[in-house]
């Protein structure tokens, strides 16, 4: 049983979809680690909005660990990419747009327009892999 799916893309762009696939998959599962393993510290370094709840933050630790699973398994199976991708453009939009809502209450205050900045270079990544992962479905 072949353990990837072959691309439509030239060599040289299926690597560099693969590459950036692969590198938000594993940002995904360090950021979900990060939360899993101490949530208190996560909140502290990124997440310092609101009122702390180390519950809430390892319950989000959930969707960061499946979704850079699921990333990592996309790497070899071009059919799962723009699922994927679809799901991470909306999520990485939908986060951001609540980071816009949110920028002035992080303490200390340069973290909320950090997250805004970072969030929406993730969203940009999603988007130009949504894009070049259509092409490999023409």
């Amino acid at each position: 049983m072949a353990t990837t799916t072959p691309s439509a893309l030239d060599p040289g762009r299926e690597r560099l979809v693969r590459a950036a696939i692969a590198a938000l998959g594993l940002l995904s599962l360090a950021i979900g680690a990060f939360m899993a393993i101490s949530p208190s510290a996560f909140f502290d370094a990124i997440g310092p909005f609101g009122r702390f709840n180390d519950h809430y933050v390892r319950d989000m630790s959930t969707w960061q660990l499946g979704f850079g699973a699921a990333m990592l398994v996309a790497v070899g199976r071009a059919g799962w990419r723009r699922p994927l991708v679809a799901v991470g453009a909306v999520q990485a939009g939908l986060h951001v747009v609540n980071h816009l809502i949110d920028v002035g209450d992080s303490h200390p205050a340069w973290v909320g327009v950090f997250d805004v900045v970072t969030l929406a270079g993730s969203l940009a990544l999603f988007a130009w892999l949504w894009l070049t992962t259509a092409e490999a479905d023409r």
